[in-house]
């Protein structure tokens, strides 16, 4: 019987990643367990935006500022890429040069 957590095999310990379950009070209200919050340094008064999965199965609560220097590093890959597939479009494509048969009889 093989006694690993989830995720060993691809390397991922699931301890780094699973702080958790919480229950959600009447007024909808949940606690984001201590470990959590000083591993992602989530202090009172901190926004966090509540974001959904494609398939609206689960949610994921993210913290604003991240979301943001994420969105700010994606930008600008995604302008450097642009820039690349640009530049290798206006870039003439180099054509190998055929030997041709006067030359090899020159030889």
């Amino acid at each position: 019987m093989n006694s690993s957590t989830p995720g060993d095999e691809a390397g991922i310990c699931w301890d780094d990643h699973f702080y958790g379950a919480v229950t959600v009070g009447e007024r909808g209200q949940v606690v984001i367990p201590v470990e959590a919050r000083k591993r992602f340094n989530i202090e009172p008064g901190d926004k966090l935006l509540i974001l959904s999965d494609p398939g609206k199965r689960s949610i994921m609560l993210c913290k604003m500022d991240a979301l943001r220097e994420f969105m700010t590093v994606f930008q600008e890959g995604l302008a450097r890429v642009e820039r690349d597939i640009a530049a290798s479009k206006s870039e003439p494509v180099p054509v190998p040069e055929k030997k041709s048969k006067k030359k090899k009889d020159a030889q």
